[in-house]
């Protein structure tokens, strides 16, 4: 069947239908989708030649599929309400406050209010426990959370939290609340997986050991910790930690050769034709991947050696690429999300050039030839992977020239041998494998270690990432595919060389315009300013209880501002400040009280710091910033939002209000200083029901309102109050829970503003954030 329609046909097919079915969000045009498909199906069936009908066929199964897996989002109007999970534990990480951050596949999902709708559809939640009990991965439980829909933070050109957590198939994060109280429901089931983890675990003495061989041999990514990852993305060797196409690869040629071997000694006429050594290998290597839970990765490598034993068994010969879209469409077909993930397209994209480049080369062995494959491919593979991530190894490929033999030459057999040991009733042959697999473990995390300290990861600029990317990629592809002659590859390379003169920064703004970014940070603030030649921020944004601080993520370390003002001490404006002196660098400081800001005192003295008063200005490229409050002639308020700075920041487009946390008293205070309409202000208090008085918004009539709110944060804001009000007397509305990062731009023609998320809601040019969650 599959020879006849074409593996490639078919999956294109699972491909479209997938990706068209994760695609498609709203609920009508779904209906008419299936409608539509449907009455197609039948007539194709009446219609069409059977491969034809068998494609649309697939077609459609995979549209179904991925409909169902994109729609496993919490509803929104069960955000925040009491609901019973039950479900078992997959995930667990332990902080260093005490609370654990788990992952449930729920059995069952119920509101306790029985008039509200149910929420079944959501199968994986990510929650988050303060002071929990005893956990272990594998339990049941029963708990009571407040949930809200998978979203994450959207900022430009930093990591999209919110489209992990569809790959993940999370339709729901939240905590567990104390009451109703939780309750065990089973404990861990008994599995070959967990059995064997601990026979091997009570043979290793040292904890390096016991994480790599529980990623290489048991394929447990959560082994490893934050500094062990760290590492790794810095030396470019993730993808050696856990069971990949590599290792199941190596796995079936040892298990296929000590077959053949027996099979020769055995039957020394007739080993040739001895089909059980194949079955035999892609028996065991299905075990090691069923054994580390049916990776990508994995599950493709299998899928083709499947493909070359039937072949090489002397069966039907297939194409060199049958296996490949063979090994593709079965995991889309079975998972569509699996499209999104950057990793699976590496991984096939490693094995599509390796495909390439050695099917017409001429001389295929010899250790020259591996290493320039290993080059070659690294080169192309680190582009693809500075494309998908913005991130770079700087010596990755050196290093993985000695990591790779290392890992799949020692490591592996070491620890498969050491398992293998382990299960024998002596213990002293397993003791003195895992010895060595410990002194191999160590002298490789030692290399690591020293690698990445040397040269540790780098992020380029933005705007360098797409053109060195296409360098790399070029560049790699040029010089793994044979038939080329060294003139050409050298000529192709030193045509693609000028990649490297892309600029290194965004065209710059002309005199007199600026540029305001209101970052998506959750329930906080930060804002960057930014004119020809400065740059400043407003806010530092929030550090969570968890201990997440959402400006680490939004740029590379070493930026540098001219100014930082942090309006006042509260954590969600202000939480940011120790990771803003830790990883960038700022000249000069503005803030209410310095004090309120909790430094440490030497970080506090060292600062070139000084209190934002009412009437102090300057002027940056025809761009002039003054504060507006707190007053010079009275003390500060008692209050924390009543002493926040006030910023008006004005160029020749117009003005642009600052507010802080400031509510309707001190705005009523300020009218007198506002002359003219704004362009823009971002709200008081992130649109509290105190904050946005209508005199200011009459005085000010502001064509854009920026709110900065979490994602239905616990305060409610914006408040409904307040953003009736602005209705009334304001233009555009903006919600960084719902537009993500907002851009304002502000130049000689007026404001206008670009949201990181497409806008939803009311208007084509801004979202009515009354009719938002």
């Amino acid at each position: 069947m599959w020879a006849r329609m074409g593996a490639a046909g078919a999956t294109l097919s699972i491909l479209a239908g997938a990706a068209l079915g994760i695609g498609i969000e709203d609920g009508r045009w779904t209906s008419l989708a299936w409608s539509g498909l449907l009455a197609s199906l039948l007539c194709a069936l009446v219609l069409l030649p059977w491969r034809w009908s068998l494609m649309l066929a697939l077609f459609t199964l995979s549209l179904a599929h991925g409909l169902s897996a994109a729609d496993r989002r919490l509803l929104e109007g069960l955000a925040q309400q009491t609901l019973v999970l039950e479900g078992r534990i997959v995930e667990l990480e332990w902080r260093e406050d005490g609370s654990a951050r788990l992952e449930l596949v729920l059995d069952s999902c119920a509101p306790i209010d029985s008039s509200l709708p149910g929420c079944n559809r959501v199968s994986r939640v990510r929650l988050s426990w303060f002071a929990p009990p005893e956990l272990a991965v594998g339990e049941r439980w029963r708990v009571s959370a407040r949930l809200r829909p998978a979203h994450g933070l959207a900022n430009p050109d930093a990591f999209d939290y919110g489209a992990w957590l569809m790959r993940q198939s999370i339709g729901a994060t939240g905590g567990v609340r104390a009451a109703p109280s939780a309750e065990r429901l089973a404990a861990p089931r008994a599995s070959a997986r967990a059995w064997l983890e601990r026979t091997v675990a009570a043979h290793i003495e040292a904890p390096a050991a016991l994480r790599w061989a529980r990623g290489l041999v048991l394929g447990d990514a959560s082994a490893f910790g934050p500094s062990d990852w760290s590492m790794l993305n810095d030396t470019g060797t993730t993808h050696l930690v856990v069971v990949s196409g590599m290792h199941v690869g190596m796995v079936s040629l040892w298990v296929l050769g000590v077959a053949r071997l027996a099979a020769r000694l055995f039957s020394p006429g007739r080993w040739r034709q001895a089909r059980w050594p194949w079955l035999l290998a892609l028996g065991v290597s299905f075990g090691y991947v069923a054994l580390s839970g049916f990776g990508p990765p994995a599950t493709r490598a299998w899928v083709m050696a499947v493909a070359v034993a039937w072949a090489a068994s002397g069966q039907h010969a297939f194409a060199s690429f049958t296996g490949w879209w063979l090994a593709l469409g079965l995991l889309v077909l079975v998972d569509p999300l699996v499209i999104l993930r950057p990793g699976l397209w590496l991984s096939f994209i490693a094995v599509a050039a390796l495909l390439i480049g050695w099917r017409w080369r001429r001389r295929r062995s010899g250790p020259l030839a591996l290493v320039h494959t290993q080059l070659t491919l690294g080169i192309l593979l680190d582009g693809a992977a500075l494309f998908s991530f913005g991130r770079l190894a700087p010596l990755s490929l050196p290093l993985n020239l000695v990591a790779i033999p290392w890992v799949t030459m020692v490591l592996m057999p070491l620890g498969l041998l050491g398992t293998l040991c382990a299960l024998l009733p002596s213990v002293e042959p397993a003791r003195t494998i895992w010895r060595l697999f410990s002194l191999a473990v160590a002298a490789f995390e030692g290399l690591l270690a020293l690698a990445a300290g040397a040269a540790p990861g780098w992020e380029p600029p933005a705007t360098r990432v797409l053109p060195l990317a296409a360098l790399m990629v070029g560049i790699g592809t040029v010089w793994l595919l044979p038939g080329f002659s060294l003139r050409w590859r050298l000529v192709v390379s030193i045509a693609l060389s000028p990649l490297l003169l892309a600029p290194l920064k965004s065209p710059q703004l002309p005199e007199g315009a600026f540029r305001l970014t209101l970052y998506d940070v959750g329930q906080g603030q930060l804002a960057e300013i930014e004119t020809r030649t400065h740059r400043m921020l407003y806010d530092a944004g929030p550090r969570t209880f968890g201990g997440f601080v959402a400006l680490e993520r939004l740029w590379p370390p070493g930026r540098r501002f001219d100014l930082a003002v942090i309006s006042h001490a509260d954590l969600d404006h202000a939480g940011g400040v120790a990771a803003l002196l830790d990883r960038h660098r700022v000249d000069r400081w503005r803030a209410p009280l310095i004090e309120s800001l909790r430094l440490p005192p030497p970080v506090a003295a060292t600062l070139a710091f000084s209190a934002c008063r009412a009437g102090e200005a300057w002027r940056w490229d025809g761009v002039t910033f003054r504060f507006l409050w707190p007053p010079v002639a009275e003390p500060l308020s008692s209050e924390e939002n009543q002493r926040s700075c006030v910023l008006s920041v004005e160029g020749e487009g117009g003005r642009v209000l600052l507010l802080g946390d400031i509510d309707q008293r001190i705005e009523h205070r300020l009218l007198p200083m506002l002359s003219a309409h704004l362009v823009a202000m971002v709200s008081a208090h992130h649109g509290s029901a105190s904050s946005s008085a209508r005199a200011l918004l009459l005085r000010a009539r502001p064509q854009h309102v920026l709110h900065s709110a979490g994602y239905f944060n616990a305060f409610r804001h914006p408040a409904d109050a307040a953003v009736r009000r602005i209705d009334e007397w304001a233009g555009c509305q903006w919600n960084t829970a719902i537009d993500g990062a907002l851009r304002l731009t502000v130049g000689a023609g007026g404001g206008r503003v670009e949201a990181e998320r497409s806008p939803r809601g009311v208007g084509p040019e801004c979202v009515g954030v009354s009719s938002s969650p």
